[in-house]
C-alpha cells in the first residue's frame, strides 16, 4: 500500500478476517496456538462464519488459509526449508501479513528483517543466511504437541 504495490483482494479478506481468526486461536489453549490445525481449523471456522453474510469465493478463501497457515514457518525459518519457502506462491502475501502483524507487535521484527535480508540477498547469500538461521535454531526440546501416527487402514476382505 505505502510501497505502491497491489494488494490482492486475498490480502484484503485475510485482514478482514485477522480479528476473529485470532479470536478463535486464542479461545484454545496457548500451547496449540502455534500448530498448523489450530491455524487452519480458526481460518476455516471464520470463513464459514463470514460466508452466511457474503459470498467469499473459493479461491480466496484457500489464499487465506495458506497465507495464515505459513505464519509459523516463517516466524521459525529452519535452514534449506526457509529457502524453499521463498519459491511458495503465496510467500509474498504470507510475508507482508507477518511484517503488518509485527508492526502491531504480534510478530517479531527481527524475524522480518532477517527474511527481508533474506530476499535481497544473491544466492550465496541465502545459502549463508539460511544456515545461519539453522544453527541458531534450538534443536528438539521445543516441540510443541506429540508426534502424530497415520493409521493404518485395515486389509480389505477377499
Amino acid at each position: 500500500m505505502r510501497a505502491d504495490k497491489p494488494v490482492t483482494p486475498t490480502f484484503l479478506f485475510a485482514l478482514l478476517l485477522y480479528g476473529p481468526i485470532a479470536s478463535i486461536i486464542e479461545s484454545r489453549p496457548p500451547e496449540s496456538w502455534h500448530e498448523i490445525a489450530t491455524i487452519l481449523d480458526a481460518c476455516d471456522t471464520a470463513v464459514r462464519d463470514v460466508q452466511r453474510r457474503v459470498a467469499l469465493p473459493r479461491r480466496f478463501a484457500l489464499g487465506i488459509r495458506e497465507m495464515f497457515g505459513l505464519q509459523p514457518r516463517l516466524e521459525h525459518p529452519r535452514g534449506k526449508r526457509a529457502l524453499r519457502l521463498l519459491e511458495h506462491p503465496r510467500f509474498r502475501a504470507a510475508f507482508d501479513l507477518l511484517a503488518l502483524r509485527a508492526e502491531f507487535g504480534l510478530a517479531s521484527a527481527e524475524i522480518v528483517q532477517w527474511w527481508e535480508q533474506l530476499q535481497d540477498a544473491n544466492p550465496e547469500e541465502r545459502e549463508r543466511l539460511a544456515e545461519a538461521v539453522a544453527t541458531a535454531a534450538p534443536r528438539g526440546g521445543a516441540r510443541r504437541g506429540p508426534r502424530r501416527r497415520r493409521r493404518s487402514r485395515p486389509a480389505a476382505a477377499p
